[in-house]
């Protein structure tokens, strides 16, 4: 378990199967970054899953990238109000920490736009998420089965 930011956790399955670890940091919101990892059974909290395999295949990333346009701008609003987020996949090393980059990428333009009258469009939302994607697939080919 990585903390990343204040309110936002970067794990593995072990870490969102321990009921007393998401206790202790009063997780609110659990991203499953999963086909079919399962939830902790006895831990009540928002849970969301992004349904994708673990492989480079442009079908996965092409779903990741859609999933990442619809849960991206959710998150932002979860951690603006200062709830703890859990994102994890099988290892946390993948899946997951894409869409921590995409929302932190998201949350860094928010932030430039805050003053604006003008918040980002969903282009360009989806190019920040698309450029995470590749960034991540250029640094990590690796895939974590």
């Amino acid at each position: 378990m990585s903390l990343i930011t204040s309110h936002l956790f970067l794990g593995n399955i072990d870490d969102a199967l321990n009921r007393k670890f998401l206790k202790t940091i009063q997780c609110d919101t659990i991203v499953n970054c999963s086909k079919d990892l399962p939830y902790c059974e006895n831990y009540r909290c928002t849970r969301k899953r992004i349904s994708v395999h673990d492989d480079l295949k442009d079908q996965s990333i092409s779903f990741m990238s859609y999933a990442l346009l619809e849960i991206i701008p959710y998150l932002y609003q979860v951690h603006s109000n200062k709830k703890t987020i859990l994102v994890h996949c099988a290892a946390g090393m993948q899946r997951s920490a894409i869409v921590v980059l995409c929302l932190l990428v998201y949350i860094q333009y928010k932030n430039k736009y805050r003053n604006t009258k003008r918040p980002p469009t969903n282009g360009e939302i989806k190019t920040w998420c698309n450029n995470s994607l590749k960034l991540m697939f250029n640094r990590r080919p690796i895939v974590f089965n």
